[in-house]
């Protein structure tokens, strides 16, 4: 009992800095766990019903009668179908258990870095650095975004277990795949590894080769998606511009900084209008910690100058599968990439002196703290999340129980404040609610129908029609 106890105080000890991250972050993100469904949440929710076992392992199929082009069974309707079954429609249990992975990432970044750079303090501070950039809102917010939580978890665990010699990193990858296929990247980020820092085997990463080739083999056939912002655009400029972009939000620039400028870096005066304060902080914490940042790249150790090319490659090789997307770029495309830019910022970091070092540190916290604080007002998934919330209880209260069959007409509400480009009120309400998947999904009918003014008016002339104002602050 003695040596088990010493043993658990031992581990204790070591890993103490995860429980503080934690307590931390939760702290820190703690708003996530008050948001409710939006978007594709109720889209993967209702593609993730099931009645019998047949309809489970169906999750597992190529072929999607629900038109979605993505493979992603394990991160979409397994995940959803599970916790619906244990939770219900509860948004809270959701964000926790992505909360937990997210935890469980910043474990790895850490575990990964202290493996490479054999350094336990500036390992956590990788940890650190990757927890709190502002980026992460983006996917702890959005719970249909578990995807990239759960794809980067694998892909993390995959990398760790290849550096520690574990064939069991070939099974875990296939997980990866199955979370979402931007995990592709890892044989690459492999190969960069064995290249600068490995011992060359390659032969130890051709399995993962075959498995991407079966793998996209399958896809191929099972077709591709076609919506219009999915499609590839291969110039040298946007893919730049991209980079550029992902970079900045990598050091905790909020998200909506791309509506505001323009093409030559033009920015829109209404901008610091708005946002003056936030605007003084970017641009005072941005150029400081860049020229600190370039400072420590012409002073760095010549031992460790393959180590952040590699940490570099890591960012630059997982940013490939979106940075051709330059009408779809989003900050939460940064979870797996992410790893690569934090570890490569403390690898600077630890070539200074400590109050140098401290400063840097000091830089990017603020950077993010200031950024996470904006995005409770300002980002479109909180907003949309609490924009479906609103609609769906006001809904409830009025019609706890719809007849099976009826047909739902949003209007638009004649006092809401159009956005020029944003659409009315019942275009809002579409977006938020998914369609007709809301409404479907929470009174258990997938024969309701839902229209919006905006988009479409109902054809048929029905008793059981229930016209409501999408009423949105």
């Amino acid at each position: 009992m003695r040596k088990y106890y010493t043993k658990y105080n031992c581990v204790m000890k070591k890993y103490w800095p995860i429980a503080l991250l934690f307590l931390l972050f939760l702290g820190l993100y703690r708003f996530i766990f008050n948001l409710y469904f939006t978007q594709d949440d109720f889209f993967h929710l209702k593609m993730s019903l099931a009645s019998n076992f047949s309809d489970f392992i169906n999750f597992f199929s190529f072929e999607n009668h629900f038109g979605y082009h993505f493979y992603r069974p394990i991160s979409t309707q397994v995940y959803n179908f599970v916790m619906v079954s244990l939770f219900g429609y509860n948004p809270f249990f959701f964000h926790l258990v992505s909360f937990f992975f997210f935890i469980a990432n910043c474990f790895l970044v850490f575990k990964i870095m202290n493996k490479i750079i054999q350094k336990e303090t500036f390992a956590w501070l990788a940890a650190f650095l990757y927890g709190v950039n502002a980026s992460n809102v983006g996917s702890l917010s959005y719970i249909a975004n578990f995807q990239e939580i759960s794809m980067a978890f694998f892909a993390f665990l995959t990398f760790w277990f290849y550096i520690n010699k574990n064939r069991i990193f070939i099974l875990i990858f296939i997980f990866a795949l199955l979370s979402k296929e931007t995990s592709l990247v890892l044989p690459f980020i492999i190969i960069a590894y064995e290249l600068l820092l490995g011992d060359k085997k390659w032969q130890r990463v051709l399995p993962l080769f075959l498995i991407l080739g079966i793998y996209g083999i399958l896809k191929i056939f099972a077709g591709l998606p076609k919506v219009s912002v999915y499609q590839p655009i291969f110039s040298l400029k946007k893919i730049l511009n991209s980079f550029f972009w992902y970079f900045l939000w990598g050091l905790g620039l909020p998200e909506m900084l791309i509506d505001f400028v323009g093409p030559g870096l033009k920015f829109n005066p209404e901008l610091f209008i708005r946002f003056g304060k936030e605007m003084l902080v970017y641009f005072v914490g941005v150029f400081a910690f860049l020229g600190l940042f370039m400072f420590g790249l012409l002073k760095l150790p010549k031992k460790d100058r393959k180590t952040i090319i590699f940490f570099f490659l890591w960012f630059f090789v997982g940013l490939i599968p979106v940075i051709f997307w330059p009408l779809h770029k989003y900050v939460y495309y940064l979870t797996l990439p992410l790893l690569g830019l934090s570890a490569a910022m403390t690898i600077v970091l630890k070539s200074f002196s400590k109050p140098l070092c401290y400063l840097g540190i000091f830089l990017l916290t603020v950077l993010s703290v200031v950024t996470i604080n904006l995005y409770q007002k300002t980002y479109w998934v909180i907003n949309r999340a609490k924009m479906s919330q609103k609609i769906i209880e006001e809904f409830q209260k009025d019609y706890p129980i719809l007849p099976k069959g009826a047909v739902v007409y949003f209007v638009n509400d004649p006092v809401y404040q159009r956005i020029p480009g944003f659409g009315n009120s019942s275009t809002q309400a579409y977006y938020a609610l998914s369609g007709e998947n809301a409404i479907q999904l929470l009174y258990h009918d997938l024969s309701a129908r839902v229209y919006y003014e905006d988009i479409q008016k109902p054809q048929e002339n029905t008793e059981k029609l229930i016209k409501i104002v999408a009423k949105i602050q």
